[in-house]
């Protein structure tokens, strides 16, 4: 099948095109950025667009999207070097001011995290998943970002079927990542998005398959990330019942972990 998963229904358009040429032209749905592209052409530029739309920018004017999905994968020091290097000492603790600006950040990211992923019934994901196999490593992580990312953001916002277009396209991928990559907070994206996707049934029944393919990465990034920890909990306690007897069922080891 060439497709990830069945576009049966488009939920709307994306109303900024990928390419970033301008904000009032609608998505281009050819869109397909490609492992054997340039880095400087328009699907580079479009996966380059959709971190931007985070809306979280440096003094100097660079996306932060990597930096805030580290701190939501529990990365904290990561997040904090990756601060202090682009705003130079940004005052990292909450403030009044900073909490407004947080919760409007919020909004606007739920809006247009909801508009990507629904156009086409998840088209983006993908185009993001083709290009996670880019050797290129600067257009590999724009991807990366990018579709952890609208992973993430599809786990706080009313499921329409779209998690399970994310989860066909993309969920080999970041079990790649956990599996081979050397860069740790590349590990812990992939193991955010993993995450995500343990939030349903069907999303832990397809991770059933490759739980022993990556507990060695989640015992690693356990030392670095609360969130390892809690993974780790979650698969050896029970506390998603259904899912562990499910993996017990199939000879997956729950226990010990």
């Amino acid at each position: 099948m060439a497709a990830c998963y069945s576009r049966s229904r488009s939920v709307g358009p994306v109303r900024r095109k990928m390419s970033g040429m301008s904000a009032s032209k609608r998505a281009s749905p050819t869109w397909r950025p490609t492992a054997s592209r340039d880095p400087t052409d328009p699907a580079s530029s479009g996966t380059e667009t959709i971190v931007s739309f985070q809306g979280r920018f440096s003094y100097s004017g660079k996306p932060l999207a990597r930096a805030f999905l580290l701190k939501h994968a529990g990365m904290n020091k990561s997040f904090k070097a990756i601060m202090r290097s682009e705003q130079f000492g940004y005052a990292l603790e909450d403030s009044k001011e900073k909490l407004v600006e947080e919760k409007a950040a919020v909004e606007w990211e739920s809006r247009v995290a909801f508009a990507l992923a629904s156009h086409e019934f998840g088209l983006v994901f993908e185009a993001l998943a083709e290009g996670m196999r880019s050797k290129n490593a600067s257009f590999f992580s724009a991807c990366l970002v990018s579709a952890t990312w609208l992973v993430h953001m599809l786990s706080v916002l009313p499921d329409t079927g779209i998690r399970g277009a994310a989860r066909h396209c993309l969920l080999k991928q970041y079990i790649s990542i956990l599996k081979s990559s050397n860069n740790l907070d590349d590990k812990a994206l992939a193991m955010l998005a993993v995450r995500s996707f343990m939030n349903d049934a069907d999303g832990m029944k397809d991770l059933s398959f490759y739980i022993k393919d990556i507990l060695k990465t989640i015992r690693e990034l356990k030392k670095s990330s609360v969130l390892a920890y809690d993974m780790l909990k979650i698969l050896s306690d029970g506390k998603e019942s259904s899912s562990v007897r499910y993996m017990e069922s199939r000879g997956v080891e729950s226990s010990g972990l």
